[in-house]
């Protein structure tokens, strides 16, 4: 590419001023972001742009839910666990549409997959990221006292991803009543994953209550979760902390794929 301006002024300005209306556009439409985004690299590497019917074509083969099942199964091949088959997300039978996965996003929601326990048990999880001596791994006598979710079979789910945890201020109670938070094993694969493939440390201003029940002397408690040390820490509360509005501790939702 020559170095020798072959553009007047006045055409750089007129760009300049379509450029700013055209980027408001693009940043309301993930898939015209994925079009100019292409062409942008293009444009950066040198290449020649494609031609608009080439980019449609482009357009319809983008699959988001084909790419979040290589996501995740990159993730989890990474931590050690190269036998694990991922299938693809799908609702009613048909892979996730873009369109939900756009939707989704717009509401700070990620999908991910928790394997079956025999698959990917919690421990050998903790281990592979490096959290091997968390209580929650290493302390038998606590881990005994924690209501384990185990599953037969892997599924996917959505999580709400924000830095900070939404929800702040509301009870466990109140929020156990009306929404179905993430559960401990939810939880450490969100939280990693996003550290991973996202490059983002969630909970490290706020801490997150999990649905996972927790025994105490007094009774029935639950855990809660926040960021330390670039992982993962978990909190036991008392079943009197239960009903009391945190100001800093708040719930992310946790929603089952409907296969």
């Amino acid at each position: 590419m020559s170095d020798k301006r072959v553009v007047s002024n006045r055409d750089e300005l007129a760009l300049r001023r379509q450029w700013d209306e055209v980027l408001q556009q693009v940043l309301r439409d993930s898939g015209m972001f994925a079009q100019l985004r292409y062409c942008v690299q293009q444009v950066g590497e040198g290449h020649n742009i494609v031609d608009p019917a080439q980019l449609g074509q482009a357009k319809q083969k983008h699959n988001r839910a084909q790419e979040r099942q290589q996501a995740m199964e990159t993730f989890y091949r990474d931590l050690g666990f190269d036998e694990l088959e991922i299938p693809v997300p799908t609702m009613d039978g048909k892979p996730i549409s873009n369109r939900e996965f756009g939707r989704r996003a717009k509401a700070n929601q990620a999908l991910f997959y928790r394997p079956a326990t025999s698959d990917v048990s919690y421990e050998a999880f903790m281990q592979a990221v490096g959290q091997d001596e968390h209580w929650t791994v290493a302390d038998e006598d606590e881990r005994a006292k924690i209501a384990w979710e185990p599953t037969e079979e892997g599924y996917w789910f959505w999580a709400e991803v924000q830095d900070s945890c939404p929800r702040t201020g509301t009870c466990w109670n109140d929020l156990t009543a009306e929404h179905t938070l993430l559960c401990i094993e939810e939880y450490v694969i969100v939280w990693h994953a996003m550290r991973v493939l996202e490059d983002t440390l969630i909970d490290r201003s706020t801490w997150s209550w999990l649905r996972t029940r927790y025994q105490t002397d007094s009774g029935s408690g639950a855990l809660y979760v926040f960021e330390y040390d670039g992982g993962v820490d978990v909190y036991r509360s008392r079943p009197e902390h239960l009903s009391i509005d945190y100001d800093y501790v708040g719930g992310r939702v946790s929603e089952v794929v409907n296969l």
